[in-house]
């Protein structure tokens, strides 16, 4: 069968993401007395990192700190686990002492880290069911088309399948569609398959980096 191109990404926003994130910038601006912008980063399985939160906009001409690099109006910790990486920084229009809430920018980055895992392995378990739901539906309409080809040629299932196959490269197509055709002369319209592509086979895309609002 041809290859479908990848599937779209699953959408990785866990619920209360986005208030985790309030939360914690709520609990950085307690302790430092002034505003700070806060932003969390994640990236999955390699691919780029993406913004998944952010709260405020106080301090925009700061740049984000790269990195573990930390400036004296800005700061970031990391949290990697099992190809699951989070970042959160921090930044404010003045100078700040940032030592006063590593522990609470760890302790979130670690909070979001669960967070992005579970979701995720969610949103595998769904596309999963999906597959195997679309490759179902291909099958059998496949094994009707087989049955039709063995009355027809009285022939065994090998050689059957194997003349579907041999018509899907000629003309280039799909073999769900040769099958649904064969079926179709026979027995009517079928409902079109849902040709079975593995997410992790169609391009490696899988579950995209999260976005968390």
């Amino acid at each position: 069968m041809n290859p479908l191109p990848p599937r779209a990404p699953v959408d990785g926003t866990p619920p209360g993401a986005p208030q985790v994130v309030g939360a914690l910038r709520h609990a950085i601006e307690g302790v430092l007395r002034r505003p700070v912008d806060v932003l969390a980063v994640a990236q999955v399985g390699g691919r780029p990192p993406q913004a998944v939160a952010t709260r405020g906009a106080v301090a925009p001409e700061v740049p984000w700190p790269v990195g573990g690099t930390c400036v004296p109006q800005a700061t970031v910790v990391h949290h990697d686990a099992a190809g699951l990486v989070v970042s959160v920084a921090a930044r404010s229009a003045a100078t700040a002492d940032w030592s006063l809430v590593t522990g609470d920018l760890t302790a979130t980055a670690t909070v979001l880290a669960t967070m992005v895992a579970v979701h995720v392995e969610l949103g595998d378990l769904r596309q999963d069911v999906g597959d195997l739901t679309a490759a179902m539906r291909t099958r059998a309409v496949i094994d009707q088309a087989m049955g039709v080809v063995m009355a027809r040629r009285r022939c065994t299932p090998g050689q059957a399948l194997d003349v579907l196959r041999a018509w899907s490269q000629d003309h280039n197509e799909k073999m769900s569609a040769v099958a649904a055709r064969v079926v179709t002369c026979v027995a009517g319209p079928v409902p079109p398959p849902t040709p079975f592509v593995p997410r992790r086979q169609a391009g490696g895309t899988g579950t995209g980096a999260p976005a968390m609002g």
